[in-house]
């Protein structure tokens, strides 16, 4: 606890001193770390305020609550950002993951947008996969993601992926066999 609040302390003074995201990034994790959650969201809402047109905090929050399981936060802070840099590879991909988890509609749209910005990504691919599921077009979200494989037929997360998409859809055998080809990438 004391490293974390000597950490609060530092970074708090580099703030004051040269205001920049990756610092108030820094400052955020800090002050979660040491249980200070309302002093991180003040923190967070302050910069944003002072920076309306700085997009770094608001993908890292995005970031944040993608991964701490709260898909309705990150998709406030990514539309946000989205205003901002419309065409923000990164935002897009992870407002489809997000809208996606709360099956909510448009995430197809925002994975296809990022796929324009980048074509042929596999992990962007993947997510286009993950919300052609989430909005019941089984058979688009499998073929999607074979594409993604013939891309990179080594990724082993594609491949669990695809395995996922086909149990979905009922089909047992499918999965059973991209199992066992994801088995023997790895021996």
């Amino acid at each position: 606890q004391g490293n974390v609040q000597g950490a609060v302390d530092v970074y708090r003074k580099a703030l004051a001193k040269s205001p920049s995201s990756p610092i108030a990034q820094r400052l955020h994790s800090a002050l979660l770390r040491a249980g200070k959650e309302a002093e991180a969201d003040r923190l967070a809402q302050e910069w944003i305020r002072k920076h309306p047109k700085e997009t770094a905090l608001l993908g890292y929050l995005g970031d944040l609550a993608i991964i701490q399981k709260n898909p309705a936060q990150a998709e406030t802070h990514l539309r946000a950002l989205l205003l901002i840099e419309p065409r923000h590879v990164a935002a897009l991909n992870n407002l489809s993951l997000a809208l996606s988890k709360q099956k909510k509609p448009g995430a197809v749209g925002f994975a296809e947008q990022a796929l324009k910005v980048q074509p042929e990504t596999p992990g962007l691919l993947d997510t286009l996969a993950t919300a052609q599921a989430s909005e019941g077009k089984l058979d688009a979200a499998m073929a999607t993601q074979r594409k993604a494989l013939a891309i990179a037929p080594e990724d082993r997360l594609l491949q669990l992926n695809l395995a996922r998409l086909q149990i979905q859809a009922g089909d047992k055998k499918a999965a059973l066999a991209t199992l066992k080809a994801l088995q023997e990438l790895g021996s």
